[in-house]
């Protein structure tokens, strides 16, 4: 059984997350005090500052949403930052794209007999919308959120959940994910086999878990 990660693993989320804040800038550029170039640093670093407390338990989904929105605009309340934050959403939805090298992989790995299913912090509408977008639904048995587990990664009960779910044993699964941490680590120390996708070809001195640079090199780790 092999578990996937969505973002930056199945789905390009930095280039729609760039993508779509530049069209939000565009919308709300009067009200900002930044250049465009700057708007979209700060609007990645506030995304990965918000979400980092959102994976640490500090703040909730929602609210990791709504604080990244206030950063930028601090005076508003939470209808309509929810509401500002759908449009950047919105923008965000209609940027997204698959990796070049997801659904030959996919389909290859279906066709020798392997299972496949997701695990993904998130909510389960939107998960689930993104992998019909890509066109690659129906290449997964199991499609488990952090809002389904009642858990996000790393906690290592969202990798029990899916197995349990699954009904395979922690140790038969693989799981695929974009960030070292939380996906590849936290899933081998829940007892599965963990591997990086590095697909930026990050430097890194030492790790214990497979690392590879496109989906491609997972063949060399499957019983095919």
């Amino acid at each position: 059984m092999i578990f996937f990660d969505i973002d930056d693993t199945l789905l390009d989320h930095q280039g729609a997350e760039r993508r779509g804040a530049a069209q939000f800038y565009h919308q709300y550029r009067h009200e900002l005090p930044y250049g465009k170039a700057d708007f979209l640093q700060a609007w990645e670093e506030a995304s990965e500052h918000f979400y980092t407390k959102y994976l640490t338990g500090c703040l909730s989904f929602q609210e990791q949403r709504r604080e990244r929105i206030r950063s930028f605009f601090p005076e508003l309340l939470d209808v309509e930052a929810d509401e500002r934050f759908q449009d950047y959403l919105d923008y965000y939805e209609v940027n997204w794209r698959r990796f070049d090298d997801v659904k030959a992989c996919l389909d290859r790995w279906t066709k020798a007999g392997l299972s496949l299913g997701v695990i993904s912090n998130g909510s389960q509408q939107q998960q689930q919308s993104k992998l019909e977008r890509l066109e690659i639904r129906e290449f997964f048995r199991y499609v488990v959120t952090s809002e389904a587990a009642g858990v996000a990664k790393p906690d290592p009960h969202i990798f029990a959940y899916a197995c349990n779910l699954a009904k395979e044993a922690v140790e038969s699964c693989f799981y695929v994910g974009d960030r070292l941490k939380t996906d590849a680590v936290a899933s081998q120390q829940a007892g599965l086999t963990g591997v990086w996708l590095n697909r930026l070809g990050k430097e890194l001195r030492e790790t214990d878990v497979i690392i590879i640079r496109s989906l491609d090199e997972l063949d060399k780790y499957l019983t095919i």
